[in-house]
């Protein structure tokens, strides 16, 4: 049984529940209202990615970005662990589902900075590859097996 829960994980299970809204009107405070983060990945305390996606160019409104500066600043403490946050641009129609790993990146938060990537065209998936290699290079140890 575990076996066939940790091959479907990344996967939505349950489309229906995902398709829901969430109504978070009844949670303001004066200006304070939730936001939300698409993905977060936590590489055992070592390494924190916050990732979130957008339609092309897609602007991230005031309190969102916000939100994920201080998030990923407050998170980041090196050499013991390293946050990052991308801003990532799909071009996926509504009635599609978004592969996240092969959204391009237009931005990284990192030592309480965005930058543009480097490389046109990088994907979430090389971009958070770059932040694992960086992270073990400062670290001097693994944080993923390799097979």
């Amino acid at each position: 049984m575990a076996n066939a829960m940790q091959s479907q994980r990344g996967i939505i299970q349950n489309r229906a529940r995902k398709q829901q809204i969430a109504d978070m009107s009844g949670l303001r405070y004066e200006k304070i209202t939730p936001t939300d983060l698409d993905g977060f990945m936590d590489f055992g305390d070592r390494l924190f990615v916050f990732i979130e996606g957008k339609f092309i160019a897609t602007p991230v409104l005031f309190g969102q970005q916000l939100a994920i500066d201080r998030l990923c600043d407050a998170t980041h403490n090196p050499p013991r662990r390293y946050s990052f946050a991308v801003i990532a641009d799909h071009i996926h129609p509504c009635d599609e589902d978004i592969d996240f790993a092969n959204m391009t990146v237009r931005t990284i938060r990192q030592g309480g900075q965005w930058k543009s990537p480097l490389q046109k065209g990088l994907t979430v998936r090389a971009a958070i590859d770059r932040m694992v290699a960086f992270t073990e290079n400062k670290q001097g140890r693994k944080l993923v097996r390799t097979a």
